[in-house]
């Protein structure tokens, strides 16, 4: 005699779609989330690349290779952030090149930036730094 299978009891299968109403839910608010974070992101890089075309890019060039207009002027020359050795920036974190944006480097031409840009241009600029001028030039962060 084949077996017959019970119907899905209404109160069950409410429960069920219930779980998966959430759960779509929950991924569309995970979505809107990440667009958002993405958002932001995107508009603080803007902001750091603004920055560093105003303030920094004389010096270590548009690209960041350390051969802005003024590097020739310049010993030691500029940061190549393109480069994988970090020696004032601890292995090129954000918030190692804010400080470094913020407080200069002795005996270079590096000088601080605290007094010129707000604190929250110069983590806009370091962030830009690491999100996109490291990472374009394939440098590590």
């Amino acid at each position: 005699m084949p077996r017959r299978h019970s119907p899905v009891s209404l109160p069950r299968f409410a429960r069920v779609l219930t779980v998966f109403a959430i759960a779509v839910g929950f991924a569309f608010v995970v979505s809107a989330g990440l667009a958002a974070v993405q958002e932001q992101d995107a508009e603080l890089l803007e902001r750091g690349r603004t920055v560093y075309t105003q303030q920094c890019a004389s010096c270590h060039g548009q690209e960041g290779r350390g051969d802005g207009s003024a590097a020739r002027f310049l010993d030691p020359k500029p940061r190549d952030f393109t480069a994988a050795q970090w020696e004032h920036a601890s292995e090129g974190t954000v918030e190692a090149i804010a400080a470094v944006v913020a407080n200069g480097i002795d005996d270079t031409a590096m000088t601080p930036f605290s007094d010129v840009l707000s604190e929250d241009q110069i983590n806009a600029v370091a962030s830009y730094v690491v999100k996109v001028l490291v990472l374009r030039g394939g440098g590590r962060r």
